[in-house]
């Protein structure tokens, strides 16, 4: 019974932010549902085994997508922005992942318009709260790689919230 008492607070815990950070990588909400299910189904199913379960499920999360953008035809991730049309909105959020509302919504539109790997490695440290040696892991990468995708996308949205400040102004 502890085994499920633990789980059920790992689930509490990482279930929202990891649902978070994969719409931010999907850019689809059902698409993000979905993966986050499948990695807390197949952490249930592991879950005696785990020693790092928030990086495990990611990883497992992240392969989800991955298979199901090439069973789509698509090889990338996700190469475009969120779409003006796209259902996501900040109200969505908040329904689906409780603590959305904690995340601006223009920078959630920001972090978006990153390239693919930028946009996973931000959305798994910040949204997820990972370690950049877990992301590295999780996303199957070097981890000088995280590390340069990370400086990339903080230099991309440093510009951009510059830009607010002087259209603001």
């Amino acid at each position: 019974m502890a085994d499920r008492e633990s789980f059920d607070v790992f689930y509490e815990k990482t279930m929202p932010a990891l649902f978070r950070a994969l719409l931010v990588v999907a850019g689809d909400r059902e698409l993000a549902a979905d993966a986050t299910a499948e990695a807390l189904t197949r952490a249930w199913q592991q879950w005696g085994r785990l020693r790092n379960p928030r990086a495990w499920a990611l990883t497992v999360a992240h392969n989800h997508l991955r298979a199901w953008y090439q069973r789509v035809g698509n090889r990338e991730m996700l190469t475009g922005v969120f779409d003006d049309d796209l259902e996501v909105t900040a109200e969505a959020l908040v329904a689906a992942a409780p603590g959305a509302a904690e995340v601006d919504p223009d920078l959630l539109k920001a972090v978006a318009d990153l390239p693919t790997r930028q946009r996973a490695v931000v959305a798994s440290r910040y949204l997820l709260g990972l370690r950049p040696w877990e992301v590295a892991d999780a996303l199957g990468i070097d981890r000088r790689t995280e590390s340069e995708h990370h400086r990339r996308a903080m230099k991309a949205l440093r510009e951009r919230i510059a830009d607010w400040e002087g259209d603001a102004l």
